[in-house]
C-alpha cells in the first residue's frame, strides 16, 4: 500500500509492507483414456486453494533500504477493526506521532477449480474431431484472520462461481 503524508526519506510517500503466513494446497489431476485407437477421452482438473493473513505491517524509513518501522513500535499505534460487513476487508488504524491514517487488511482466501475435457475422434485417416469442454471457477474474497487452508477447502472451490466454455473443432484432411 502507498499512503500519502510520509518522511521526506521516502518523497511524502508511506510505503506500507508487511509479513504474509500464506497457505497454498492444489492438486493437478490429469486422466486419459482410449476407448479405442480413433476415440479418445482427455480430462484435467485442479482445484486450488491458498489463504494468507498479513501481520508486522510497517513503512519503509528510506528510499533503496530494507528497514521497516513496524507498526505498534517506536511511538506508533496499530489497532485492527474487524468489518461491518461479512465479506469486507479488516482496518487497520495507524497513528504514527500526530498522523492517523488507515488501509485495508490484506487477508484473503482464494479458491480456483479449473477443468477440461477433450473427446478427440479421428473419423477418418488425418481428419479429426474435437469436442472441448472448460469450466473456470474462481472466488477470491478477504477474510479477517483466515484460518490455514487445509484439503477440506479444495472441496469449497468446486462451488465457486465460474463459468463453462465449449467448442468444436474439426480437421479434414485433403489428400492431394
Amino acid at each position: 500500500e502507498t499512503i500519502d503524508g510520509g518522511r521526506p526519506a521516502t518523497f511524502g510517500e508511506r510505503y506500507v509492507f508487511a509479513t504474509t503466513d500464506r497457505k497454498t494446497i492444489s492438486i493437478q489431476t490429469r486422466l486419459n483414456y482410449a476407448i479405442t485407437p480413433d476415440l479418445s477421452v482427455e480430462w484435467y482438473g485442479e482445484p486450488f486453494v491458498q489463504t494468507g493473513s498479513f501481520f508486522d505491517y510497517g513503512e519503509l524509513l528510506a528510499a533503496r533500504s530494507r528497514d521497516l518501522l513496524i507498526y505498534g513500535t517506536a511511538g506508533t499505534e496499530i489497532e485492527e477493526i474487524p468489518p461491518e460487513e461479512p465479506g469486507d476487508p479488516a482496518t487497520i488504524v495507524v497513528k504514527a506521532g500526530d498522523d492517523l491514517f488507515s488501509f485495508d487488511a490484506g487477508d484473503f482466501v482464494a479458491l480456483s477449480f479449473r477443468t477440461n475435457l477433450v473427446v478427440r475422434w479421428e473419423y477418418l485417416p488425418g481428419s479429426t474431431l474435437f469436442f472441448i469442454w472448460q469450466l473456470n471457477r474462481g472466488e477470491n474474497e478477504p477474510v479477517q484472520n483466515p484460518d490455514p487452508a487445509n484439503f477440506g477447502n479444495l472441496f469449497d472451490a468446486l462451488s465457486a462461481p465460474g463459468q463453462s466454455f465449449f467448442a468444436l473443432k474439426v480437421t479434414y484432411w485433403l489428400a492431394i
